[in-house]
């Protein structure tokens, strides 16, 4: 599981926050990446 969190944190920094291809970059669809977010506790932070 922290090998996972840790992938999506990456991509996720690759991607600069930006969640849509973010999920499309790991194959999954956006939805689930929101739930692994919320499950890690991963902090994306907020786009002004």
């Amino acid at each position: 599981a922290s090998i996972e969190k840790a992938h999506i944190m990456s991509i996720l920094r690759k991607e600069q926050g930006n969640k849509a291809r973010a999920a499309r970059a790991l194959g999954i669809h956006r939805r689930k990446l929101y739930r692994l977010i919320e499950r890690y506790g991963i902090d994306v932070g907020r786009k002004a």
